[in-house]
């Protein structure tokens, strides 16, 4: 039998909360079922749980996917200039999207929820909004000039102006790319 602390100032909360889900743990061990069958079902368990968060994620992944290629093959049957353009727009859009990419937040929130401090994450989530947002600014203004970037690298003027408006027209999607990278962890 494993006899545990009593509840005193001397544990912080989180340790408190830690040491009585041990100890319920600790209780569902002793029972009659056997080992091997409990943790089956918890593997079982955790697949399930891990395919129902990463299904959402993999459809989001796949989608901007499938965009891709089908603007890649619509504009392949207008012209080479225009596929060219795209190419040259997305080689530079990618490059900076990358600012975009706040991989911090999962460890934060995920570090504040699991200490049970529900507010704290919160807290975490709308600083990030905040700096997300001034960041989004950088990137709305790097895809605005992507026609200059280009033109400075000796690229064709026509073909340079065309990424250029490709990639202003993809900077309408920044405010719904931002918030989804933040928020959703690969």
């Amino acid at each position: 039998m494993i006899t545990l602390p009593s509840k005193d100032r001397h544990h912080p909360i989180e340790t408190q909360r830690l040491l009585a889900s041990n100890k319920r743990a600790i209780s569902v061990d002793e029972s009659d079922e056997p080992a091997e069958s409990k943790k089956e079902q918890s593997i079982k368990d955790d697949v399930i749980d891990i395919l129902k968060l990463g299904f959402p994620i993999f459809l989001s992944s796949l989608s901007w996917v499938g965009k891709k290629t089908t603007d890649t093959a619509l504009l392949g049957h207008v012209s080479q200039e225009a596929l060219a353009a795209a190419a040259l727009s997305d080689l530079w859009t990618m490059t900076s999207q990358v600012l975009l990419n706040g991989r911090i937040l999962g460890v934060l929130v995920g570090g504040a929820i699991g200490a049970g401090n529900n507010m704290l994450a919160g807290i975490y989530l709308q600083v990030s909004y905040v700096v997300l947002f001034a960041v989004s600014i950088v990137v709305v203004v790097a895809w605005s000039l992507t026609e200059q970037v280009w033109l400075w690298y000796g690229s064709d003027a026509e073909i340079s102006h065309m990424a250029g408006f490709y990639a202003k027209a993809l900077s309408i999607a920044i405010p719904g790319i931002a918030p989804k990278k933040s928020c959703i962890q690969k």
